[in-house]
């Protein structure tokens, strides 16, 4: 048995090792801004994004092979056509939530006077740092780690353990539950199938922004365990745990998991949404280098 066959595999590093370098080399700068910025949101998040998105480039690019637009954040012909139906997916499903919740009587609402400040804080503030908080999240989960998951696996265990990592990773928030974890990790499972619906980061980040802007700052809902400082309504819910979530907010709630299981099960199907051509085409490209035209995603 040759051993450079358990790091090296047809000249190149085995996806594996790519994996655990990147998160060698990630995990430092990432933890320390965090740390040093943790009550500066909207700066911390601009700046671990673009660390993020520039050693994602780096590893694409020099020890993959492949062209950096495979990362998901490409400006390609469908671009802004997938963050806009991703805004509207996102939307859509959590005013499912609010309107059940509002319908069964469990929200208690306060309307706040409608200022200049307020709106600001809102529309502009609250937007731009969940924009990019979303945008983060989804490189970090989506981006380069499900990539060389799936390279070195396939799509379903790429899949699996993220959704898994990013489900288990809100169990260290306040409020949190079993349920909560449970409906997190689908969330995970629907935002992947987005991406490989579309092989770009931009539909599951349009709907990862909307999900978390109109639960928390338009209908001012806990998020993940966490209350907005910036939201439209005062909101206060009295309903059963189970149903609505509790302090945690719907996410923690059974109404939560039966609407993450619809949305991916129609966006699996949903015909009319799919890979843009410049996409495909740089995908297609790296598998036929790599595997002589066999692609997993």
């Amino acid at each position: 048995m040759d051993i450079r066959t358990l790091f090296v595999v047809q000249g190149k590093l085995r996806s594996g090792w790519r994996l655990l370098l990147f998160l060698l080399l990630s995990f430092p700068p990432l933890y320390y801004i965090t740390y040093l910025l943790w009550s500066e949101l909207l700066i911390r998040y601009v700046i671990i994004f673009f660390i993020l998105l520039g050693i994602s480039f780096l590893f694409a690019r020099y020890l993959d092979g492949r062209s950096t637009g495979t990362i998901g954040f490409m400006f390609h012909s469908r671009w802004l056509e997938e963050y806009a139906l991703g805004v509207i997916i996102g939307f859509v499903l959590v005013s499912l939530l609010f309107f059940f919740e509002l319908g069964m009587g469990f929200l208690k609402i306060e309307y706040k006077d409608i200022t200049f400040s307020l709106l600001a804080g809102v529309f502009v503030a609250q937007t731009a740092k969940t924009v990019f908080q979303s945008a983060f999240e989804e490189l970090l989960f989506r981006g380069y780690l499900f990539q060389s998951l799936n390279e070195g696996s396939n799509l379903l265990i790429a899949t699996g353990g993220t959704s898994i990592l990013y489900g288990l990773g809100h169990l260290l928030v306040p409020h949190s539950s079993w349920i909560a974890a449970l409906n997190l990790t689908l969330l995970g499972v629907f935002l992947a199938l987005a991406y490989i619906r579309t092989k770009s980061l931009w539909l599951p980040s349009a709907i990862h922004f909307s999900w978390n802007f109109v639960m928390g700052n338009f209908y001012s809902l806990s998020v993940s365990g966490r209350e907005r400082a910036n939201c439209l309504l005062v909101v206060s819910s009295q309903g059963p745990e189970w149903l609505t979530g509790g302090e945690f907010g719907p996410e923690a709630g059974v109404p939560a998991l039966l609407v993450l299981v619809a949305a991916s099960f129609l966006i699996y199907r949903w015909k009319g949404i799919g890979a843009a051509p410049e996409v495909e085409s740089l995908w297609k490209d790296y598998w036929n280098r790599r595997f002589g035209g066999q692609t997993a995603t």
